[in-house]
């Protein structure tokens, strides 16, 4: 359980859908539903909350803010891991399969169908296979074999 420390928070009470009332502690908003959150911000900026001290809300709105300001932040953090794992997805870091055995029997620069390609000779004169999503390494000189 997560603690952000709102010692001025004692109960909060929601009802909810189902018109039944639910008490929870600051331990709890984990397991709230944002939408609960949101209510709970609305009806403090509505005014709604006569029933509580002018203290009460204060200490309240603190803690809708620092509640929501940690679940920004941890959002932003999950979609910055998520950025980066799917960046790494994209790069493809093994080296090509360029060698086949069939290759030695095939002309240069004809097309290749498994995989799909197409055949070359490098500098050393021997055929190598430039699969598709490759090709503009042809055109943009980054070809290095």
């Amino acid at each position: 359980m997560e603690w952000h420390d709102y010692e001025h928070l004692d109960w909060i009470s929601v009802r909810r859908d189902d018109d039944q009332i639910y008490k929870f502690k600051e331990g709890d908003f984990k397991r709230l539903r944002l939408q609960d959150i949101e209510d709970m911000m609305l009806l403090l900026v509505q005014g709604k909350l006569s029933n509580l001290t002018v203290e009460e809300r204060l200490a309240f709105n603190v803690s809708l803010r620092m509640f929501t300001r940690s679940i920004v932040i941890k959002r932003r953090v999950e979609d910055l891991q998520l950025g980066v794992e799917s960046y790494q997805k994209k790069i493809n870091l093994t080296k090509p399969d360029t060698y086949r055995t069939d290759l030695r029997r095939r002309e240069a620069y004809t097309a290749h169908s498994n995989p799909r390609g197409f055949i070359y000779q490098n500098k050393d004169k021997k055929n190598r296979l430039m699969q598709i999503d490759e090709l503009y390494k042809f055109s943009d000189g980054t070809l290095n074999d």
